[in-house]
């Protein structure tokens, strides 16, 4: 037997779900589907060994003021949403899954997995712990007993406020978002040049910044990319000889004091700092990171260990490009921007056809935009170089490929 519930609260775990349905008989498989935030959806599945009167019971019945309405669901559509469908339905809790991702763990170079163990096996039995940088991996030998361990999420930890989520393989690993603030952006013009960027009667200001942000972050990819690093593939793992450095410009000569060997990015404000042992980096790390220069603060951390990504079939390439459009959808649009903008800031990158930007009974913009382009690989290039983190007065433009 199994049911689904819906109109499930918000703020609701599935510790607290299993506690109201568990009474009724043994739970044989639990899912609770996850949005793209990986937050919780407001309904759930329920497997049961037997048959019993739970809908009888708890249909129309209140959960934290929240009216639950409970039903039997068969195993066609059953199977449907736990293959994804529809609208990409992400399933999170894997009965199977007895491990949970703990971050914001103390800098410290001592070793504290005893510390952690501690911790946790008051929730059940361990049999496993994997603690990097700031993180770790405990796996219970149970899945109850994970659960239950999310209690511990906030709770204070020699000296700092962890934080204690399901472990999941699937979530996607991302490195730092490339922003740089407006001071930055605009130290990249000679002085002579910042008097003309900066004519406030100039009505091209705002697509002059985000052009400059855009070919910042792009230049700065690309340091990245000839250091063999990919920033879209990062596991978890953490390269404790190199260090990340950001606003490195500002350090001016302190870093010839550091046994290293330095690689700076083509506008000096990101550096690689190679070291011949993990000891020297640990001393450099607690140095410099949120270390104050003058008005800015230098930050910096282990290089996170990227994998090789999987070459795609020249054949599935194909079909792809045949299948794509030369059509983008701008998101997040200022309403004060008007098309003439969104087209200069494409056009410096790709061959823009026609913007249009629709609008509401009162005239005003509805906040997107739809740009057609030349071709399908402009389309691809735009949202490469653009698609990161352009900004356009102040508000970051969220740009995918149009739908058909």
């Amino acid at each position: 037997m199994r049911i689904i519930i819906k109109n499930l609260p918000n703020k609701i775990t599935e510790l607290q779900i299993r506690s109201s349905f568990s009474k009724f008989g043994e739970i044989t498989s639990f899912l609770l589907p996850l949005n793209e935030k990986e937050k919780p959806k407001r309904f759930c599945f329920i497997g049961y060994s037997k048959p019993n009167n739970v809908i009888n019971i708890m249909n129309n019945s209140y959960i934290n003021n929240s009216k639950i309405s409970v039903e039997e669901i068969d195993n066609e559509k059953y199977k449907k949403y736990k293959n994804g469908e529809p609208d990409g339905i992400n399933i999170g809790s894997d009965m199977t899954n007895s491990r949970v991702y703990v971050t914001n763990l103390p800098n410290t170079s001592l070793d504290i997995k005893d510390e952690i163990y501690k911790l946790f096996k008051l929730y059940g039995g361990i049999t496993n712990i994997v603690n990097d940088s700031f993180a770790a991996i405990v796996t219970f030998d149970t899945h109850v007993s994970a659960l239950k361990s999310l209690e511990l999420n906030n709770c204070e930890f020699l000296g700092v406020l962890i934080k204690v989520r399901m472990y999941n393989n699937n979530i996607e690993k991302r490195f730092n978002t490339f922003f740089f603030d407006f001071k930055s952006i605009i130290n990249q013009y000679k002085s002579k040049d910042k008097e003309v960027l900066l004519n406030l009667k100039d009505s091209d200001l705002g697509t002059n910044i985000s052009l400059l942000e855009s070919h910042l972050i792009a230049k700065t990819k690309d340091f990245l990319v000839a250091n063999n690093i990919d920033s879209s593939c990062f596991t978890e793992r953490f390269d404790k000889k190199v260090l990340i450095v950001k606003n490195y410009d500002v350090m001016g000569s302190i870093s010839d004091s550091f046994d290293c060997r330095v690689s700076v990015s083509p506008f000096g404000s990101m550096a690689l700092l190679y070291f011949k042992d993990e000891e020297n980096a640990r001393k450099a790390y607690k140095s410099l990171n949120c270390r104050r220069f003058g008005d800015k603060a230098v930050y910096c951390d282990y290089l996170p260990i990227c994998i090789q990504k999987k070459k795609i079939l020249e054949e599935n390439l194909e079909v792809k490009q045949k299948n794509s459009v030369n059509k983008l959808i701008v998101k997040n649009v200022p309403f004060q921007a008007d098309k003439n903008e969104i087209k200069r800031l494409f056009s410096s990158i790709v061959s823009v056809v026609d913007v249009r930007m629709p609008v509401k009974g009162d005239k005003t913009s509805r906040g997107f935009a739809f740009v057609t382009l030349k071709n399908a690989n402009d389309v691809t290039k735009a949202i490469e170089y653009l698609g990161t983190n352009t900004h356009l007065y102040g508000r970051r433009l969220v740009i995918d490929k149009a739908n058909k």
